[in-house]
């Protein structure tokens, strides 16, 4: 089954999102978090771009936030650095976030 980032089509024990929501403006994210909230059982893993705006911010043509979703815990954010991702803007906002459902 196909679907999108804010109508996922069955539930996941994990959900994983490899730099998708730096594309996300901060209107279609709310909805995005609502769903990854409803349809990830265990875990929500991301790789994207961190800011302290709970919003968004705009960065490099791309979107960039503090992540939460509810009934969810950041248990790991872990900074990408230029060995991992030889990129002048993923080695200065790309990081892995790792939330657990509480």
């Amino acid at each position: 089954q196909l679907g999108t980032a804010d109508k996922l089509p069955v539930e996941a024990d994990v959900i994983l999102s490899d730099a998708v929501l730096i594309y996300a403006e901060p209107e279609y994210f709310k909805k995005i978090a609502e769903e990854f909230s409803k349809k990830a059982k265990k875990a929500i893993i991301l790789v994207e771009w961190y800011d302290e705006s709970k919003i968004g911010v705009e960065k490099d043509g791309h979107w960039a936030r503090d992540y939460q979703f509810k009934g969810f815990e950041l248990k790991d954010k872990i900074k990408i650095t230029e060995q991992q991702w030889p990129n002048r803007a993923w080695s200065q906002n790309g990081y892995v976030f790792v939330f657990l459902r509480q």
